[in-house]
C-alpha cells in the first residue's frame, strides 16, 4: 500500500532527570539543552566543553548525549552514531540503567531519522523495558511512539495503531498534551493510510483540539493539512474549503510561507472539483505568486515558457521546410513525366528548383532569426534572475547587520558578522553575472578585490597598519568554482583581520590567484603572529568550512606557520 503521508515522529528528549552536580556543570548542561534546536553549533561546544571538564561518567555520559543531540539537529548523523554509541558504551559498564535507555532511545529515533528501520527497532526495544520497569512514563510513551512509527514505515499499520493508542492512554494519563495531541494525529495519519476516513476525522480533531490548548500553532497548521486532505478524500469538497481557509490564515499569520502557497495550491484543486474555475485559476495565481516570493519560481517559469516556444517554432520551421521539400520532388517528378524529351524543360525545371532552394533558405534563415531571438531573451531572463538572487542575498545580509546592532553578546555579534560577509560574497557573484554578457563566467579579478576591499570596511581596517597586497591574474571561471573561491578567500582573509595581528604590529595580507599549466594555485598569507600547528586552525568553524570547500573543490592544501601563517590552495 502507498504511503500517503510521512510519519509524524515525536522529537527525541534531550534532559535525563535532575541529579546533584556541581552547579557549572549543571548550568553548561542546561544551557545547552536550551539552545540545542535553535543553535546547535553552540550546543555542540557547549557540550564539548561539559565533555572536557566532566569529573565523574556520569556527567560524561549526560554530555555525550547532549553532543549526540546537538550533532543530529546540525544533520550530521554518523557523528551523532558514534557519540551515542561511546556514550552508551560508558553507560553500560558503570550500569546507569536510565542512561542507557535514554541513548538506546536516542539511537533508535536516529536511525529512524536515518530510514534504517531495522536497527532503530532493535535500540527502542532495547531501551522499552528499563523505561517499564522504571515506570518513567514519559520516557516509555516516547520509546512506543518511535516504535509505532518504525510499524508504520513497514506498513504494519495495525501495530502501528496498537502501540499508538496505548501512547494516547498514557500521555492522557499523565497529563502530556504535547505529547497526546501529536500521537492523536499520529493515529489519523494511520487510518488516512489504511483508508478509514471517518475514524481520521475523529482522530485529527482530537489531536487539533489538544494543540489548540497549547496554542501550537505550527503543529496545527500541519495538522490540517491532513484534515483538508481526508476531507477531499471523503468528497466532502465544502468541509475542506473551511479548513484550508482556516490553515491559510493560520499560515500567514505565523508567517509560514510554504505553508501558504501549498494551501493556496490545495484551494485551487477543491474549487476545481466544486466546479468554480475562476475561483480555482485565482487560488493557483496566489499559490504562484506566493511562491514565487521564496523560490524566484517566476523567472523560472519564463525560462521554461521561453524554451517551450522556441522548440515549438523548431519544429513548424521543420516540418514547413519539410512541406516545401516535398512539393520540389513532386514537382520534379510530374516535369520529367511530362517533359522528359524536351531540353527547353529541362531549363524550366532549372529554375523551378533554383526558386525552390531560395525560398528554402530565406524558410533557413528566419528560422535562425527565431532561434537568436529566443535565446536573447533567454539571457535577459537569466541575468534577471541573478539580479533576484542578488537582490535577495543583499536582503539577508541587511537583516543580519540590523540583527547584528541589537546584539549585546560578542560572540553572537561577531557570528551574525561572519554570516553576512559569507552572504555578502555570493551576492557579489550574482551582481557581476548581472552585469556581465558572458552569464557562465566571472572575471575573478575583479571580483576578489571587490570582496577584500569589502572585507576591509566590515572590519573597519585601517589601512595604514594592515595593509592588502594582491597578485591575480585576469581568470574566467564559472560560477560554481568562483563562488567556492569566493567563500575560502572571505574565511581565510577575514581570520587574518580577526587574529594575526595585534594593535601595534603593521600587517601585510597576500592574496594571490595564479594559473601553473592545467592548474590553478590561491595563496592566502599574513605576516602576523601565526599559530603552532593545524589543530589550533580546526578549533575554528571558519576553517572547518575551508576545509569543506577545498573537498568540493578536488583541492590540494599546504599550510606554512614560519613567519605568519600561509596557505596555499591548488586546485
Amino acid at each position: 500500500m502507498k504511503l500517503k503521508l510521512p510519519f509524524i515522529s515525536l522529537l527525541i528528549g534531550l534532559m535525563f532527570d535532575a541529579y546533584s552536580q556541581e552547579n557549572k556543570v549543571d548550568e553548561l548542561i542546561s544551557s545547552g539543552n536550551a539552545i540545542v534546536h535553535e543553535n546547535p553549533d553552540s550546543a555542540a561546544s557547549i557540550f564539548n566543553s561539559v565533555i572536557l571538564i566532566a569529573y565523574d561518567s556520569l556527567v560524561l555520559v549526560r554530555g555525550l548525549n547532549g553532543l549526540g543531540n546537538a550533532l543530529q539537529f546540525q544533520s550530521e548523523y554518523d557523528s551523532a552514531i558514534s557519540t551515542y554509541l561511546r556514550g552508551l558504551g560508558i553507560a553500560k559498564r558503570n550500569h546507569f540503567s536510565r542512561e542507557e535507555a535514554t541513548l538506546q532511545n536516542n539511537l533508535g529515533s536516529l536511525y529512524f531519522t536515518y530510514g534504517r528501520y531495522e536497527e532503530a527497532e532493535k535500540y527502542l526495544n532495547k531501551a522499552l523495558p528499563t523505561f517499564e520497569s522504571l515506570q518513567d512514563t514519559i520516557w516509555l510513551t516516547r520509546t512506543i511512539i518511535n516504535l509505532a512509527g518504525v510499524d508504520y514505515m513497514n506498513a504494519d499499520f495495525e501495530a502501528s495503531l496498537s502501540k499508538l493508542k496505548r501512547a494516547a492512554k498514557m500521555s492522557s494519563a499523565t497529563n502530556n498534551l504535547q505529547s497526546e495531541g501529536g500521537t492523536y494525529c499520529n493515529i489519523a495519519s494511520v487510518y488516512e493510510s489504511i483508508n478509514k476516513l471517518d475514524s481520521a476525522i475523529i482522530y485529527i480533531d482530537k489531536g487539533i483540539n489538544i494543540l489548540k490548548k497549547l496554542n501550537d500553532k505550527r503543529s496545527i497548521v500541519m495538522s490540517l493539512d491532513m484534515k483538508g486532505r481526508i476531507y477531499t478524500s471523503l468528497h466532502n469538497y465544502a468541509m475542506a474549503k473551511i479548513v484550508y481557509a482556516n490553515r491559510l490564515a493560520l499560515s500567514k499569520e505565523i508567517g509560514y510561507t510554504q505553508g501558504v502557497y501549498l494551501t493556496y495550491e490545495s484551494l485551487s484543486r477543491i474549487e476545481k472539483l466544486l466546479g468554480d474555475n475562476d475561483a480555482a485559476y485565482e487560488a493557483l495565481e496566489l499559490a504562484m505568486t506566493w511562491k514565487d516570493s521564496v523560490l524566484n519560481e517566476k523567472n523560472l517559469s519564463k525560462i521554461n515558457e521561453l524554451e517551450i516556444k522556441y522548440e515549438s517554432q523548431r519544429k513548424d520551421a521543420e516540418i514547413r521546410l519539410l512541406t516545401q521539400e516535398n512539393q520540389i520532388k513532386a514537382s520534379q517528378r510530374n516535369i520529367m513525366i511530362i517533359f522528359i524529351v524536351a531540353v527547353s524543360v529541362i531549363l524550366v525545371l532549372t529554375i523551378i528548383l533554383f526558386v525552390q532552394k531560395q525560398k528554402a533558405n530565406k524558410i533557413l534563415t528566419s528560422k535562425n532569426e527565431i532561434i537568436s531571438n529566443s535565446l536573447a531573451e533567454r539571457e535577459i531572463l537569466l541575468q534577471e534572475v541573478h539580479h533576484r538572487v542578488k537582490n535577495n542575498l543583499q536582503v539577508v545580509s541587511s537583516l543580519l547587520n540590523i540583527q547584528g546592532k541589537f546584539l549585546k553578546d560578542k560572540n553572537a555579534k561577531k557570528a551574525i558578522i561572519e554570516g553576512r560577509n559569507r552572504v555578502q560574497s555570493i551576492a557579489m557573484i550574482h551582481q557581476r553575472l548581472y552585469k556581465n554578457d558572458d552569464l557562465s563566467k566571472i572575471d575573478l579579478k575583479g571580483y576578489l578585490d571587490e570582496l577584500s576591499k569589502s572585507l576591509f570596511e566590515s572590519y573597519k581596517v585601517d589601512q595604514d597598519e594592515i595593509t592588502l597586497q594582491t597578485n591575480i591574474e585576469s581568470l574566467d571561471l564559472d560560477l560554481e568554482t568562483s563562488i567556492q573561491i569566493g567563500l575560502i578567500v572571505n574565511e581565510l582573509i577575514s581570520n587574518s583581520l580577526k587574529h594575526a595581528f595585534s594593535k601595534s604590529s603593521e600587517g601585510i595580507i597576500q592574496l594571490s590567484l595564479s594559473q601553473q599549466a592545467n592548474k590553478y594555485q590561491l595563496v592566502v598569507s599574513d605576516n602576523g603572529s601565526g599559530i603552532d600547528d593545524e589543530a589550533q586552525l580546526l578549533s575554528s568553524y571558519g576553517f572547518r568550512i575551508v576545509k569543506s570547500l577545498i573537498r568540493g573543490l578536488s583541492a590540494e592544501m599546504k599550510l606554512n606557520f614560519d613567519h605568519g601563517t600561509s596557505i596555499t590552495i591548488n586546485f
